[in-house]
């Protein structure tokens, strides 16, 4: 409810939204080996943070980020999973 309430916003502005708690969210279900979250629940760890600045790419440039040779030193694995959820979030 809370996304939607921002998307929404967001639309009434004509403003730019980076949809990082949704690519979050996405992020969940197909990957709960992958910790986003520090402990208290509130700030990212590097591997949210990365997934935050791989959406904000494509929101930005509306490319994709998949492919990118910069991982923030996680596995590549990882990365390419997050590249991929930021793309299928953004950009479908």
């Amino acid at each position: 409810m809370l996304a939607e309430n921002y998307i929404s916003i967001a639309g009434e502005l004509d403003d730019l939204l980076i949809p990082a708690r949704v690519a979050f969210m996405r992020c969940a279900d197909p990957y709960p080996e992958v910790e986003l979250w520090d402990e208290d629940g509130q700030h990212p760890l590097p591997v949210g943070t990365y997934l935050a600045a791989c959406t904000t790419f494509a929101v930005f440039f509306q490319e994709s980020p998949e492919g990118c040779p910069y991982t923030a030193e996680l596995d590549a694995d990882t990365a390419a999973k997050l590249q991929g959820i930021a793309a299928d979030l953004v950009l479908v």
